[in-house]
């Protein structure tokens, strides 16, 4: 294999994992969350009990973690290829919460599994993004004005 090779494969290589972080967002990530933190201490500088203060931290340090893990290990291409799953995997959770879910205050948002709830909406959000991410950069590779194109 010659060097030229090796440096070609690894252009590719670098495409398909996320590599570089785009500083705009991570800080406008991070000052959302300091303020959301603040907030939290301010609410509950009112009470005698940190807890909810100490869970937040503990939740922000853990999506920090998720986030690093992800820009650095997962491939894209292989996400690509799994966005279609998780959307019909979502689309028949949010069915099966209109026919069996769980009813609280008159509104059905809820599946029990083992005796926990999941709330297939959270994980519709989620899916939706990496979904309209997918259209976004199919269109900036086709050159395409129109965004209904790819929806049809």
């Amino acid at each position: 294999m010659t060097k030229t090779n090796k440096t070609v494969k690894k252009r590719e290589k670098d495409k398909t994992i996320v590599s570089e972080i785009d500083i705009v967002i991570l800080l406008l990530y991070l000052i959302l969350c300091a303020i959301g933190l603040f907030f939290m201490l301010n609410i509950n500088s009112n009470r005698t009990s940190l807890t909810f203060f100490i869970k937040h931290t503990i939740w922000f340090g853990m999506s920090l973690v998720v986030i690093f893990f992800t820009i650095h290990k997962i491939d894209l291409m292989k996400a690509k290829k799994l966005i279609f799953l998780g959307l019909i995997f979502t689309v028949i959770l949010l069915v099966i919460v209109l026919i069996s879910g769980i009813e609280v205050n008159g509104a059905k948002r809820a599946i029990r599994i083992k005796g926990i709830n999941i709330q297939p909406s959270l994980l519709a959000r989620i899916v939706l993004i990496f979904y309209f991410a997918y259209i976004l950069d199919k269109k900036k590779e086709s050159g395409n004005k129109s965004i209904s194109n790819e929806c049809d």
